[in-house]
């Protein structure tokens, strides 16, 4: 463009006075005209080169951005498809999940059955075994034998009554100690009840949890614990005694099962009876009883104390877990 401006008045300043064309300014002024307007036509030419570039560039520029734009859109699609396939496999696996989960709840439940069915059996073979030993000692007339044999109903009937929390539970691993210690003593009141020495029951039982593995133990524990104060507490050689224990007070039989901070559950069996003599060594008594109670608190990996003030009070510390 600016070429084509330049020429035709180049070839009029210089070609003009021959064909008749006067200058009307000095050549001062027409030297300085062309230059001015050389200058124009640079400024002019390097515009329409930029212009030129700049096309070029952007033209460029789009190029790429179309390839870009190309490229991302085969990528969509490609996504797309990949997505596509995931929901497919998410679905198919949703599914199976769904079939094993199915599975699985079907299988828990005939487990349950299964589980509550065996400790519904055990309850009733022990109960069988507590009612063969009851009429057996009908026959004994030796009254030292027959409250042997007494004991270890109570002892059969303290573990069947264990199964049979379980089998009456939603949870079955694990045994309601509530329950299950308000049931042992009530049976054990109407097993050794003696109408010369009516014996209060007072029971603090926290609704604590505990497996089996340690609900059998603790069970055997307090039967015989409650048991021996039954027995032994309140009693004076043969005499009857009357509606007050030998300390002055009811006779009262307390049994505590609560959570402890630290370290663990406490298990108290307390009466305010006579209380032991002092000469007697609980941890080495000759008693079959005492003997079964520091075995099994070792069983549970609990400790055992003994106070004497009054009356008798055996504290069992140990840990649920």
């Amino acid at each position: 463009v600016s070429l084509a401006l330049m020429i035709p008045t180049i070839l009029l300043f210089v070609f003009g006075p021959q064909f008749g064309f006067k200058s009307a300014t000095t050549a001062a002024f027409e030297l300085r005209f062309v230059v001015a307007y050389a200058v124009v036509a640079v400024y002019a030419y390097a515009f329409e080169k930029t212009r030129e570039n700049t096309q070029l560039r952007v033209s460029k520029q789009n190029k790429e951005l179309n390839n870009r734009l190309a490229e991302l859109e085969r990528l969509k699609i490609k996504l797309e498809k990949i997505n596509s396939v995931l929901d497919e496999r998410v679905k198919a696996r949703t599914a199976e999940l769904r079939q094993i989960n199915t599975r699985l709840d079907t299988e828990l439940k005939e487990k349950d059955i299964l589980l509550k069915e065996i400790h519904h059996r055990v309850k009733n073979n022990l109960q069988i075994i507590s009612s063969l030993l009851y009429l057996q000692s009908q026959s004994i007339k030796d009254e030292d034998s027959k409250a042997l044999f007494d004991d270890s109903r109570n002892r059969i009937l303290s573990m069947a009554m264990v199964h049979e929390n379980l089998y009456q539970a939603r949870d079955i691993a694990n045994v309601n100690m509530k329950d299950y210690i308000k049931t042992l003593t009530a049976a054990l009141m109407h097993s050794y009840s003696n109408p010369d020495v009516p014996v209060e029951l007072e029971l603090v039982v926290d609704n604590l949890p505990v497996t089996i593995d340690k609900a059998i133990p603790l069970g055997l524990i307090v039967n015989e614990l409650v048991s021996n104060a039954l027995k032994y507490a309140f009693k004076e050689s043969n005499k009857k005694v009357d509606t007050k224990s030998l300390t002055g007070h009811l006779p009262m039989i307390k049994v505590s099962f609560k959570q402890e901070t630290c370290p663990g559950v406490k298990l108290v069996v307390a009466d305010n009876g006579r209380g032991m003599p002092d000469e007697i060594n609980f941890r080495e008594s000759p008693s079959l009883g005492l003997q079964l109670v520091n075995s099994l608190v070792k069983q549970i990996d609990g400790s055992v104390s003994l106070l004497k003030e009054n009356g008798t009070r055996y504290e069992i510390i140990f840990k649920v877990v």
